[in-house]
């Protein structure tokens, strides 16, 4: 059971990595994706495509590399969860709309989308019932009066430079974005308009 769970674990942590990395690639076509399904305010809009795709991401990543097994199992759960509704409220409604689920990648919604997260949703709850796993950094967090062992220490500092770069990369590259789309509504102004 053991060995199922970490194959499930690598594979849903794979799934999910890219499906956050894809949405990564492309914010501004994911936002219109999150928009089209009509079922948050206009103003939430943003902030979901925004903070969503790194979310995945970055669960993705700690799933994969097994910090916290069990919590970051039962995150990408939720996740799918959420997203089986919109898709199953939208295909409810007649409308069929653009998954999002892989960026440019994406299909029109359909009632397999609703099977196959069902699927992911079933190894996500087996992984979390077998969060104790071979080839998990959390198996070197085995303590020993409360403190992590010493081959954790370097693994999980490691992991967390590594997440923190990562982060702050993204981070640069949005704010460049960003400045460069406010220059270029800036030059499309008209003189008198610029403030």
């Amino acid at each position: 059971m053991v060995i199922v769970a970490v194959v499930l674990r690598v594979l849903l942590a794979l799934v999910i990595l890219r499906a956050g990395l894809a949405k990564i690639s492309d914010r501004r076509r994911f936002r219109d994706v999150v928009g089209d399904y009509e079922l948050l305010p206009a103003r939430a809009v943003p902030m979901v495509a925004t903070t969503l795709p790194p979310a995945e991401a970055l669960t993705g990543v700690v799933l994969l590399v097994g910090v916290v097994v069990r919590p970051a199992a039962l995150v990408i759960v939720g996740m799918l969860v959420c997203f089986s509704v919109a898709v199953a409220i939208n295909l409810g409604r007649g409308r069929h709309v653009e998954c999002g689920c892989y960026g440019r990648v994406s299909s029109t919604i359909t009632w397999r989308h609703v099977a196959a997260n069902g699927v992911l949703i079933g190894a996500g709850a087996f992984v979390a019932a077998f969060p104790a796993q071979p080839l998990a950094l959390a198996s070197l967090w085995e303590t020993a009066g409360g403190r992590l062992s010493a081959q954790a220490v370097p693994a999980l500092a490691a992991v967390l430079v590594a997440l923190a770069a990562a982060a702050a990369g993204a981070l640069v590259r949005y704010a460049l974005a960003v400045l460069a789309r406010s220059h270029a509504l800036r030059g499309r102004l008209a003189p008198g308009e610029r403030t």
